[in-house]
This record gives C-alpha cells, sequence and structure tokens, in this order.
C-alpha cells in the first residue's frame, strides 16, 4: 500500500499456530493500523508483505481470513496473491465498528488444496490468485 495518511482504523488480526514450536510465540496477535479508506485487499497485502503468517518447510500452507462473521479471503504460501472470496475493494471500516475497530482471524488449513478451501467457503467473490 502506498503512503498513509491519518491512521483510522485498528484491525486485530490473530492467527492459529502450525506446529509445537510455533505455540511459544503464541497469541499470534497483530494491532495493524490503517486509514479510513482501506480495503481487504490492502489489509491481505500487509499481511503478506510482513510475513505475519507462518511459512511450513513443505511450502504449502493455505490459510482463510475471516472477519466476525464472513471468510473474506484464501491465502495460501505457494501463492503470490490471495483468492478473494469478498470483494477486494470491500472497504474494511464496513467490517468495523464504528470507533474503527474490529478483530479478524486467520485459520490455519495446514496443506489442504486452497482452491477445495475456497469453494467450501463460498463467497461471492472469488477472484483467482497464483
Amino acid at each position: 500500500m502506498a503512503k498513509r495518511a491519518s491512521i483510522d482504523l485498528q484491525i486485530t488480526v490473530s492467527r492459529d499456530s502450525v506446529c509445537q514450536g510455533d505455540d511459544a510465540n503464541a497469541p499470534h496477535q497483530r494491532l495493524l493500523e490503517l486509514p479510513a479508506n482501506a480495503t481487504l485487499a490492502d489489509l491481505c497485502s500487509d499481511l503478506l508483505d510482513a510475513g505475519y503468517l507462518a511459512q511450513i518447510s513443505g511450502g504449502e500452507a493455505t490459510w482463510v481470513l475471516r472477519g466476525t462473521s464472513d471468510e473474506l479471503a484464501v491465502l495460501a504460501q505457494q501463492w503470490k496473491r490471495p483468492l478473494y472470496l469478498k470483494s477486494p475493494d470491500l472497504p474494511l471500516k464496513k467490517l468495523c465498528a464504528q470507533n474503527g475497530k474490529c478483530d479478524m482471524y486467520v485459520v490455519y488449513h495446514q496443506q489442504k488444496n486452497p482452491l477445495e478451501i475456497a469453494q467450501r467457503a463460498g463467497g461471492d467473490n472469488q477472484q483467482a490468485a497464483k
């Protein structure tokens, strides 16, 4: 994401652990401060660019980003970009409370096929990844 103006959204992201060694750093919680106009694509980009999701030795970890009630995107270690289950242009402020705060969780699906996970999750968008 480009240069940021004022910080208007505070998104707390947590994720599953991938192994016992990863548990030592739990809870895997991170506070992201984003501008009011940030989108789902901006959030996913920040998570991937920061190396927030654990990498596994097999190279094919599958993750699903969840909001409070919806699955938003599938992220796979072997993909460069997420597969969005909601529009990548979805404004994050629609997912947050009026005060600009929200919680998100990233669920680890081991080495399951990310396309199968996306199909099960459904979603109204499913814009291709890879």
